[in-house]
């Protein structure tokens, strides 16, 4: 790849976050991304074809960084690998429900894609994955594959009618349900699942991340209140 394909590539991405984060993926025309990025727009199909493959790349890019970022942060000492993951997860989503740009983008929009068109892609199957090996819980690919779409299918359907306002249920609940149904898959009885959960909610209450009103994650948009 040349220096200049590098400097195109990440003007159409710095432009489709821009434009993805303000009005959403659907609302977005690629003749929009091509002005804003200042390219022809058979480039942005030459690079990245489609809208959605830059939208998967995005919210993969945010995700990583936001779990780095909060992992350097706070649980560089963890030894838990499941209370780490767990709490982790619950920041983040934290974070994506407490912003309206970032609900739509990656509630709506991106995270049934991701999770089961794109499941290897999804922070929920690495996780699964880790945590399995760290149990010695000795699944197959194909297993995990199944559990990883199970889960986020549940967790999919629970956030959808919580987007849409045809649940009642808290988006607390909703990710405890998550949570319960993530650590049954791994082997904890109930009263195991709520004592960890118990534990991940106190933590996750203390952290909050202050967007800056794009998908940039850096350490001091996060506050920690002891």
């Amino acid at each position: 790849m040349t220096k200049k394909s590098d400097i195109t590539q990440n003007k159409i991405i710095s432009s489709a976050e821009i434009l993805f984060y303000s009005q959403g993926i659907r609302q977005t025309t690629q003749q929009e991304l091509a002005n804003l990025a200042g390219v022809n727009r058979g480039l942005i199909h030459h690079y990245f074809g489609t809208k959605q493959a830059i939208a998967l790349l995005i919210s993969r890019r945010f995700t990583n960084a936001f779990y780095a970022a909060v992992n350097e942060l706070y649980f560089k000492d963890e030894p838990d690998v499941i209370f780490k993951s767990i709490t982790q997860g619950r920041i983040l989503f934290n974070t994506l429900f407490s912003n309206r740009n970032f609900e739509r983008f990656f509630m709506e929009e991106v995270h049934g894609r991701i999770m089961v068109e794109n499941v290897e892609e999804s922070p929920v199957y690495r996780d699964l994955c880790k945590e399995c090996a760290y149990l010695g819980l000795n699944y197959s690919e194909e297993e995990m594959r199944l559990y990883s779409i199970a889960i986020t299918s549940v967790e999919h359907k629970l956030f959808g009618a919580k987007i849409n306002n045809a649940s009642t249920i808290s988006t607390e609940g909703i990710i405890n349900i998550y949570n319960r149904i993530h650590l049954g898959i791994l082997g904890f009885d109930k009263a195991a699942q709520e004592a960890l959960i118990e534990r991940a909610i106190a933590f996750s209450k203390k952290i909050v991340f202050v967007n800056n009103g794009n998908f940039d994650v850096r350490p001091e948009y996060f506050i920690f209140t002891p």
